[in-house]
């Protein structure tokens, strides 16, 4: 209860105030109360909770009240003037946007598998200004830059976007009165890449384009509003006269006007482009033409992206400032700055290197013209123009005798010739290569450079003398199919390799056993000989009995037990520890030897026995004629891809093995096809069959039935 009579004698306190009392601070909740509660009315005419009243009116012109009731002066005002800070339109930028999310989107989704569908996206995103194009070739070039990996594939892009991307789509030809000539009757005309149906603020509607002119053209021009949502407009038409640039466009649906309208002098802050003005519109078209296709804008890019390898200057400056200041760091400070400074170091770098790399694979693609990768080269190995030179097409460079390099253009040079070496070496740029790789040889020996740096140019020096082919395959960005096909020959590969060995080997086996059999044989025999050569000597009047031991030797044995002569590897055993050698009467004569009566065990050992291979069965399922047929089409279109890879063929077949009549398949296959395919089709097919054949792959009665016209 306390509580609430308390509240109520500060809300009847805090309205007691009044005026020639200083302010009371309110806090904000006194505000709030004084804005949901009754307020007590104040001691003046007029108080809080009553109506306003009115306001007394002079109508004497000039006398209208102000504060204190001072009147206004009766001077004329002069009318307004536009100044700098005068309305002007805003541009939209949603286009732009949205074109850009479009671009990221299939990049990002782009490999070499969906190279083709998603490339066809790309191509069809509409190219509404210029600013959408630049767009488009950034992206694909900050994409190829990073992923060096994939450079010939984004190259293969951007060949494709010139041949599809037009500037007709985005280009206006603007006719002015702004300039008079005779020879032009008056007029002359500017292009402009960059006109937009997108503006936030629109003048009208109107009912037709003339009205559009006047309302632009008049002193007062009436006030810009907002644009609805959901209009769409249509370009009508563009023109500049009296200095103002009018832009009409039409509603779809209704058919009304909208304008927007601005002086030409200050185009450029509307972010509207405008061109130089040109007295025939012939050359004003051809002017537009060049500076707007998509070689000069990628051409610019490149240029840009070159020239950025001066950032690396400005990170040695830094780098050279930390040097001198680190000792006065912290360890934690130093840490975060070293830690800062590499990298930096590696974004460079790359970024360095993935450029050159991408500028190389446009070379290749005939985007980048030689006269233009002639002037990087030279400005990596740092050459200087040779005006001596006879005058060719393209400039002739010569070595300015620099030697001081930075790391990173040592990587830069021999990445560049290692990508367009091959395409660039050619006898009309003999004299350029000479001089570049005589600067090369230089840096190789040079022993201020690292041992890295100089084992490149000797890498690049051996790699040209060896033709620009690599030692080592290059790795390529590939799709899944062809990883398959990696995979599946490499199989096959071994496999081969694996069953020509087991052959061999079993061949060896062979050769083997019977190499055993005569030997044991033979050993057997001079077993024999020995025994009976030693119980002869030792006078034994016993007849000898051939046994054999648990080794599978033969061993005579008289009844009493073995004979003193023992086994020949026994006896042999007993001299070699003695120190001496087999007596020489030890040794069995050709004449025991014929007379030695053979063991069953010898007899055996020593008829040819007939060895039995069993034939190797295939490894490879059998497969459905449908299936056969498409593994067959698949040879044709392989090798008429590489007709130099004829060893695919062969493991190709060799698949097929699995599959009865897998060679009367592929003839009579091929034979149906020969009066219905493309002359270079069946060229291949005559040549994979004859190569096969040759090959053994195939036999001559897989080529008849599969030319009989029965099937």
């Amino acid at each position: 209860g306390g509580g609430g009579g308390g509240g109520g004698g500060g809300g009847s306190g805090r309205n007691n105030w009044q005026r020639g009392q200083p302010a009371r601070r309110q806090s904000s909740r006194d505000v709030h109360n004084d804005n949901s509660n009754n307020r007590r009315p104040r001691e003046s005419q007029w108080q809080r909770g009553q109506n306003i009243p009115e306001q007394q009116r002079n109508n004497q012109k000039g006398k209208r009240g102000a504060k204190n009731n001072t009147p206004f002066p009766d001077d004329d005002f002069k009318p307004l003037v536009k100044t700098d800070r005068h309305w002007k339109p805003r541009k939209n930028s949603s286009n732009l946007v949205v074109a850009e999310k479009k671009v990221k989107s299939v990049l990002n989704k782009m490999t070499k598998e969906k190279y083709e569908k998603l490339s066809q996206q790309m191509c069809e995103i509409p190219l509404e200004s210029y600013q959408i194009l630049n767009m488009m070739i950034a992206t694909v070039y900050e994409k190829a830059i990073d992923e060096p990996s994939f450079g010939d594939m984004y190259a293969d892009l951007c060949v494709k976007l010139s041949q599809s991307a037009s500037s007709q789509a985005f280009l206006h030809i603007v006719k002015s009165d702004e300039e008079f000539s005779e020879e032009n009757q008056g007029y002359v005309y500017r292009w402009s890449n960059d006109v937009s149906v997108g503006d936030s603020e629109l003048v009208g509607p109107y009912s037709s384009p003339d009205e559009c002119r006047d309302a632009a053209l008049m002193e007062d021009s009436p006030d810009q509003k907002e644009r609805p949502e959901g209009l769409t407009l249509e370009l009508e038409s563009l023109e500049i006269k009296k200095g103002i640039f009018i832009k009409i466009m039409r509603e779809k649906e209704k058919g009304d006007y909208y304008t927007v309208f601005f002086p030409s002098s200050e185009a450029e802050e509307c972010g509207q482009q405008l061109s130089k003005p040109f007295f025939s519109e012939r050359e004003c078209v051809q002017d537009a033409n060049k500076q707007n296709s998509f070689k000069r804008s990628i051409l610019n890019k490149c240029e840009d992206e070159f020239k950025k390898k001066d950032k690396y200057d400005d990170w040695k400056k830094e780098k050279d400032a930390y040097d001198e200041s680190k000792s006065t760091m912290t360890e934690k400070e130093r840490a975060e700055k070293e830690e800062d400074l590499e990298f930096r170091r590696i974004k460079i770098k790359k970024q360095m290197v993935g450029n050159i790399k991408f500028i190389g694979q446009l070379y290749k693609k005939g985007l980048v013209k030689e006269k233009i990768m002639r002037w990087c080269i030279a400005s990596l190995l740092k050459l200087e123009p040779d005006e001596k030179a006879p005058k060719t097409k393209n400039q002739e460079w010569k070595d300015s005798g620099d030697m001081n390099f930075d790391e990173e253009d040592h990587e830069a040079a021999c990445s560049m010739f290692t990508t367009v070496g091959k395409t660039i070496d050619s006898l009309a740029a003999n004299r350029f290569m000479g001089v570049c790789f005589a600067k090369m040889a230089k840096l190789s020996n040079y022993k201020a450079l690292s041992s890295r740096s100089r084992f490149m140019y000797k890498d690049l020096i051996e790699l040209r003398a060896n033709a620009w082919e690599p030692r080592r395959k290059v790795e390529k960005a590939k799709t899944l199919d062809e990883i398959r096909k990696d995979v599946e020959r490499e199989e096959r590969r071994q496999a081969m390799e694996s069953s020509k060995y087991n052959k061999n080997d079993r061949q060896r086996g062979h050769q083997g056993n019977r190499r055993n059999n005569d030997f044991n044989s033979n050993r057997s025999d001079r077993r024999i000989s020995s025994s009976s050569t030693g119980s002869s000597r030792n006078r034994l009047s016993s007849k000898p009995v051939a046994q054999t031991d648990d080794d599978g030797f033969t061993t005579i044995v008289g009844r009493g037990g073995p004979s003193s002569g023992g086994s020949s590897s026994r006896g042999f055993n007993q001299q070699q520890n003695r120190g001496g050698s087999p007596r020489r009467e030890n040794r069995p004569s050709a004449q025991t030897q014929r007379q030695a009566p053979p063991s069953s065990l010898q007899q055996q050992a020593s008829r040819p026995q007939a060895v039995v291979e069993e034939k190797p069965k295939s490894k490879h399922e059998a497969l459905p004629k449908e299936k056969v047929k498409r593994r067959v089409d698949n040879m044709r279109a392989e090798y008429m891809q590489d007709p130099s890879n004829t060893e695919e063929l062969l493991l190709s077949m060799d698949e097929l093995s699995g599959t009865p009549d897998s060679g009367v398949m592929l003839v009579q296959h091929y034979s149906d096809r020969l009066f219905e395919c493309k002359d270079s089709e069946r060229e291949a097919m005559v040549v994979i069959i004859k190569f096969l054949y040759q090959n053994k792959k195939l036999s001559a009665s897989d080529v008849q039935k599969g030319t009989r016209s029965d099937g």
